[in-house]
């Protein structure tokens, strides 16, 4: 398995590439940003995985989702998402489980693993709040996905605090939410767009795969020099 990671092992050297081995990263949700950066992941060097998902795939899922392909249609989101990374690198250690996260359960499912870093890749605010509280509460490194429907041009996209963000309206409610409890929002990475949103629809949330694609991929990136550049 060496061979498939030799040109990694080449631009970061054995040293940093065992230690991204050992890290083991929890994602939550799978779908055009997340299921993008979970394959950014496992094709770069890592290993150990917990991922979580309530979801299963639809048709609509299709023109941005990465990890998915008609044969998944109607099944877990988490299942069909193993099975992918498993089908390109045997070698891989991956939970899965088929829950949404909440405020009743994240200590249940996430205190049974040595989890090294967690990625929030929901639309959900409360989940979104309860995942920052977590990490926070348990001194793990995070990252959370904003919003990224309803957009155009992935070359606005920057990770940055969460207190440096503008034109969300997610990032705007989830950081008024975390003001209310007295949570530092500084300490909060994100990935986000400046872009306005330009479709407003309020009955669903449009989407190509560039922009959300574009968020996981720089997530990814971020994860990987976290480890292979510190």
């Amino acid at each position: 398995m060496d061979e498939m990671y030799r040109r990694v092992i080449g631009l970061i050297g054995e040293e940093k590439f065992n230690l991204i081995q050992e890290k083991t990263i929890c994602i939550i949700g799978l779908g055009g940003v997340g299921g993008t950066l979970f394959e950014t992941l496992f094709r770069s060097g890592f290993t150990h995985f917990v991922l979580i998902d309530f979801d299963v795939v639809e048709e609509t899922n299709l023109n941005r989702q990465i990890l998915f392909n008609r044969k998944d249609l109607g099944k877990e989101k988490v299942a069909c998402a193993k099975n992918k990374a498993l089908s390109i690198n045997s070698n891989l250690d991956i939970t899965i489980i088929n829950e949404k996260i909440n405020g009743s359960n994240i200590n249940s499912l996430l205190d049974n693993y040595d989890i090294d870093f967690i990625v929030d890749a929901v639309d959900d605010i409360d989940a979104k709040k309860v995942i920052v509280k977590y990490s926070l509460q348990n001194n793990i490194d995070s990252i959370c996905a904003l919003g990224s429907a309803n957009k155009f041009n992935s070359s606005l996209i920057e990770i940055t605090s969460l207190d440096k963000t503008s034109e969300d309206p997610l990032a705007r409610k989830l950081r008024n939410e975390l003001r209310k409890e007295k949570i530092d929002i500084s300490k909060i990475n994100v990935a986000y767009t400046k872009e306005k949103v330009v479709v407003k629809n309020r009955k669903e949330l449009n989407s190509t795969i560039f922009v959300p694609s574009t968020m996981g991929i720089m997530m990814g990136e971020f994860i990987f020099n976290h480890y292979s550049k510190n």
